[in-house]
């Protein structure tokens, strides 16, 4: 089986340099500490989850790493102080996952941002219960 050395397919592995092309996830999410990433190779291969799992353990500054065969998915759950988001991406790079873990995907809502969604919210409620009395009175007259 050439290119399964380490149990992922389509990846021969020597040491922690890869002697192919990494795997590409089709999916990413990523939050400063932890990152979930999708990969069409791993879907419905528990062998491949468990040897990708195994390999990303080794990561120093990686603690928990979980994997989904049903999901082909990876999540690396990592230390903040250890590794900062561009230096996980080399990592995960060097381990065969060409996963770009550079910007967290969520970022806390600015000041701006959050009192106009709020605006929006409290005008949104105030329409629909103007609505809803609206009803109210015009079925109570009409009855």
């Amino acid at each position: 089986m050439q290119g399964h050395q380490d149990g992922v397919p389509g990846r021969a592995h020597c040491g922690t340099h890869s002697l192919s092309r990494p795997l590409v996830p089709f999916y990413v999410h990523h939050v400063r500490g932890r990152l979930r990433a999708r990969f069409a190779e791993l879907i419905d291969n528990p062998a491949a989850v468990a040897a990708a799992v195994a390999r990303l353990r080794r990561i120093n500054g990686v603690g928990a790493v979980g994997g989904n065969p049903l999901l082909g998915s990876l999540i690396v759950e990592y230390d903040r102080d250890v590794l900062s988001p561009p230096l996980l991406a080399w990592k995960l790079l060097d381990h065969g996952f060409a996963v770009q873990a550079t910007e967290p995907e969520t970022r806390p809502l600015s000041p701006q941002v959050s009192v106009l969604s709020n605006r929006l919210v409290a005008t949104a409620i105030g329409s629909a219960i103007e609505a809803i009395v609206h009803r109210a009175v015009l079925a109570l007259v009409a009855g």
